[in-house]
Order: C-alpha cells, then structure tokens, then sequence
C-alpha cells in the first residue's frame, strides 16, 4: 500500500530494464564486430595491420556512441558495426599477408599481382590495356573515364528508349485513327 515507495521501485525497474534493453540491443548490433576485433588482436593485428585495426576500432566505439544516444535509430550505428567488421576483418588479412611476408611463404610481388589481377580483369573487359608500372592510378583513372563515358551512354539510350516508346504509341494511335477512318469509310484491308 505504499505508493510512494511502488513508483521510486517503478522508476528503478523501468531504469534496470532500459539498461538491460540497451544491451541487448548493443549485443545484437556489435557483438560481430567485437568478436572480430578481438580475433584480430590475438593475431595481432594491432601491430601488423595497425591503421586498420584502429580504424576498425573506432567505428565499433562510435556504433556505440550512436546506439547509447538513439537506440531506436539502428540503421546508422548498424552501418557503423558492418564497416567495423569489415575492417577488423581487413586488419586480420593484412596481418596474415605480412606474416606471411616476414616468414617467406610468399612474396611482396605475390601480394601485389595477386591484387592487380581484379583491376586487370575490369581493365580487359573494357578494352583497356592495363598500365601498372606507374602504380595502378592510370589503369583506374582509365577504367573511371570508361565507366563515365558508359553512364553517359546509358542514359541517352534511356533517354532514346522513352522516345522511342513515346513514338511507338503515337503510331499506335495514328493506326488506331487511321482503321475507324476505313472503317466510316467502308475500306476494309
């Protein structure tokens, strides 16, 4: 019978259970990220991969950030723990790369062809001749002025299409207009 003390009670559970939900939600939201994050310090990333990982560490913190001042707006801190685990996935590839490197199971020119070889291939499927020994800049330069002009030509030919519809139905009436004139007139084909 005491209400006084049932509504400090209320506002301490309804306290008790905004914290609970804010971690749920955090769990929900972070926890791949954070799983990644910590794989990728036990291979030490931090020291192999040191940029990514921080990088990676700082879109976890400000997902977080995000979620503790709205937690109902998830879209943008969900976006925020997706780039985090891509990054903290990145530290442990680069980390593992450099191993690598360092233990002499590959070499640096093994790293560096085997990540031409996509630019090459979008390079050939455009008809660019791939120009990598300035670094890979022309041959993406190239591509991105293939790709603009491509955008280009995709529009006008959208462009061209309504056009072309708009003319199609134009005919279609005409021809429709053309058939009830015969057909007053008494001209059948």
């Amino acid at each position: 019978g005491d209400i006084r003390r049932a509504q400090e009670q209320a506002r301490s559970v309804t306290e008790l259970y905004q914290q609970a939900e804010l971690q749920a939600i955090k769990t929900n939201y972070l926890s791949g990220a954070r799983g990644l994050l910590k794989q990728a310090k036990e291979e030490k990333a931090d020291r192999y991969a040191t940029k990514t990982f921080i990088d990676a560490k700082l879109l976890l913190e400000q997902a977080e950030r995000e979620l503790t001042e709205n937690r109902y707006d998830a879209d943008y801190p969900r976006d925020l723990a997706r780039r985090a685990r891509n990054e903290a996935q990145h530290a442990i590839t680069i980390t593992r790369l450099a191993i690598g490197v360092n233990k002499k199971d590959f070499a640096v020119e093994d790293i560096i062809t085997n990540y031409e070889k996509p630019l090459i291939s979008i390079a050939d499927e455009l008809n660019i001749v791939p120009s990598l020994h300035d670094g890979y800049e022309p041959t993406r330069d190239a591509i991105l002025q293939r790709v603009d002009v491509l955008q280009k030509e995709s529009q006008e030919l959208g462009q061209l299409r309504l056009v072309v519809d708009d003319h199609a139905a134009e005919i279609a009436r005409l021809a429709a207009l053309v058939k009830d004139y015969e057909l007053k007139l008494g001209i059948y084909n």
